[in-house]
């Protein structure tokens, strides 16, 4: 856990029950949802960093990615391509929908989930290269992107995360650029490109995350007179910079 007030960082646990954690979520409580496929459960802390439940081992799947939206968490279960919808207070399932395939609203391989404000589920599939998007119960809405190298399209999308103005971020680990789309899919920006050690460069983005609540501790790495809206938050599986960190506002001349 790194915690950048005052820079410092500490095991989470070493709990030897969590065997290989994948994805991470933290809610606005500051309890962390851990989600371990190998040991078939999704493991929850506290504020204070203290387990207080394993969940969804009797569901029998193998959780990869996890998002807490109200009372609900959605779960990616990479053994059957799935995402799972359950209480978050007590596990139990709510609705399933998804698997293997290549029809609108399967996937071949899950590379990250978001849920917006609304409750839309956004996936991306790394092998397809593709983001699908589903509304609040399940259904198939629309599915963009193909496997180019054009601007436009993805080679391996993983992470993504969507902001309140319903904007999607997404990394492609493959081409370790950050693209930017609205509700129409259109692309309005990209940013990163590869180069290990060059200051803004991405080297094989994994995950995304928008936080519009820790702006002030970045804030003195600004040019004065930026006017911050959000911290980007992306995770590199290599090079130097394990964590590129950018901010999305309004700046100076």
């Amino acid at each position: 856990v790194l915690d950048s007030s005052d820079e410092t960082y500490k095991l989470l646990t070493e709990d030897r029950r969590i065997i290989n954690p994948l994805g991470i979520f933290i809610d606005a409580e500051g309890n962390k949802y851990v989600a371990d496929p190998k040991a078939k459960a999704v493991f929850v802390f506290n504020r204070e960093d203290t387990m207080t439940a394993i969940m969804l081992r009797d569901l029998g799947i193998y959780p990869m990615d996890v998002v807490v939206r109200g009372d609900k968490m959605y779960v990616v279960d990479m053994n059957k391509m799935q995402i799972v919808v359950v209480n978050k207070s007590d596990g139990s399932e709510i609705l399933r929908f998804g698997k293997k395939g290549s029809e609108p609203g399967q996937f071949k391989y899950i590379g990250g989930m978001a849920v917006d404000e609304d409750e839309n589920i956004y996936i991306t599939d790394k092998i397809t290269a593709s983001i699908t998007i589903f509304d609040k119960d399940g259904i198939f809405v629309s599915k963009f992107g193909k496997p180019t190298t054009g601007v436009h399209d993805f080679v391996r999308p993983k992470g993504i995360d969507v902001d309140r103005e319903g904007r999607m971020w997404i990394v492609d680990a493959a081409t370790g650029v950050a693209k930017i789309y609205d509700q129409e899919q259109r692309l309005l920006l990209y940013f990163g490109l590869p180069d290990d050690g060059a200051a803004g460069a991405l080297y094989f983005p994994i995950g995304i995350r928008i936080d519009y609540d820790n702006i002030e501790h970045f804030r003195s790495y600004a040019v004065d007179g930026a006017e911050i809206e959000a911290i980007i938050l992306i995770a590199n599986q290599f090079g130097k910079n394990k964590i590129s960190v950018y901010a999305l506002g309004t700046f100076p001349q």
